[in-house]
């Protein structure tokens, strides 16, 4: 099982007397590296770290690759650990004044690189064989534990794509072109704070999911967790949309396999494990594929789905009319990184906040971390991408 260790939680900070020689500070604290010795400097982190949590093996230190980051001075690398020849995981290493801070591990027999782990996703995204895909070996860093690889297809056109299989422009572009939000909860309002007397609602307007209505229950973050020992956005939302078309119970057996076999067919990848929870990610695609698989699986004969990306309003209401569940998966810009997400679509609502006397457009949803719905704000929410899934599957 792969130790995914990251420094907000044990950091470990490495710190040489000699590092002058090595690495400077300037007067803005931004590290200037001797490119000539970073390798060896990075080599000797990299090892005591490893050999810190697996003292029995042997490592070595191999494809040491530079990453830059997008929202941050900091100067950060890369390197795949080997144990007898055999790939054991990554390291990411930062520099801090006189220090080289491990910043990220993930320490697993037969665990590649982290570029490798990265250009696999591209090539499972994208139509192009590895063999046309001509990829520059720089890492730009997102946000913590995201990622992106610019790359040329066979045609010449240059993309790039993050670690979660999402096609970018330029990250950094979309980023300061979008509104900052504090936090990644900041972009919905709670059915407690949801009144009259702050939100007026036009009735006439309201669209409620069929299925939803009822099939209301909904389940945490956590009560998932304690049954599976497991959690990804995406697949929670898969989850409650399987329960609304009756293809499952909430019953703790069913829950758990369930969520193991949408885990698995939704090709989700993990990223984090703490506290006995395993953390994963996955693409809208692999989503839509996989919940397709399952609801097949279970005998649904007739099924089918519709995707589109930055969905209309109209899009949306036309699918809640016709009884179709929508799965939504989006980025904001949280503090300046982008933050992911993925819920599911339980309704739709013109509404007049009496803060500024304006109407808006909000949607009904269940964004997987509660136990009830919340509404967004569809009309001033500013995503960085946005993509939606639609379902219609029937016996």
């Amino acid at each position: 099982m792969g130790k995914k260790l990251l420094s907000l939680l044990m950091a470990i900070v490495i710190c040489f007397t000699s590092l002058n020689t090595t690495a400077s500070a300037n007067e803005d604290n931004l590290v200037k590296v001797n490119e000539n010795n970073i390798e060896e400097l990075i080599e000797i982190t990299a090892l005591a770290w490893a050999e810190m949590i697996e003292p029995e093996l042997k490592f070595t230190v191999s494809d040491i690759i530079r990453i830059d980051s997008i929202y941050t001075n900091e100067i950060e690398y890369t390197a795949s650990l080997f144990c007898e020849a055999v790939h054991y995981g990554y390291i990411v290493i930062g520099f801090d004044d006189n220090s080289a801070v491990v910043k990220e591990a993930n320490i697993s027999r037969g665990k590649e690189g982290l570029y490798t782990e990265i250009v696999d996703r591209i090539v499972e995204n994208t139509d192009e064989p590895r063999k046309n895909l001509d990829i520059d070996e720089t890492i730009t860093k997102l946000a913590p534990l995201q990622y992106s690889l610019s790359y040329e297809d066979s045609s010449g056109n240059i993309y790039a794509m993050d670690n979660y299989g999402n096609d970018l422009s330029s990250e950094e572009e979309l980023l300061n072109g979008t509104k900052k939000y504090g936090s990644a909860y900041e972009i919905y309002i709670s059915k407690d704070n949801w009144s009259p007397s702050k939100y007026l609602t036009d009735p006439s307007s309201m669209v409620i999911l069929k299925k939803y209505s009822a099939r209301y229950t909904l389940k945490s973050e956590k009560y998932i967790k304690d049954i599976t020992h497991k959690y990804a956005c995406g697949v929670q939302a898969l989850l409650q949309i399987a329960y609304m078309e009756r293809l499952i119970e909430y019953s703790p057996g069913n829950i758990q396999d369930t969520y193991n076999k949408l885990w698995n067919y939704c090709k989700i990848t993990q990223y984090d494990e703490y506290n006995g929870i395993s953390y994963g990610e996955g693409t809208t695609d692999n989503a839509e594929n996989g919940f397709l698989r399952y609801a097949k699986e279970a005998g649904y004969v007739n099924t089918d789905s519709a995707a589109t990306n930055n969905p209309t309003v109209l899009w949306i209401t036309d699918k809640l009319l016709r009884n179709y569940p929508v799965y939504m998966a989006y980025g904001i810009n949280v503090n300046g990184s982008r933050s992911g997400h993925a819920i599911s679509i339980l309704g739709y609502r013109k509404a007049k906040a009496s803060s500024d006397g304006k109407t808006y457009d909000f949607l009904q949803v269940y964004n997987s971390w509660d136990d009830t719905y919340a509404f967004l704000n569809y009309s001033t929410t500013d995503f960085t991408d946005c993509r939606a899934v639609c379902f219609d599957v029937r016996k």
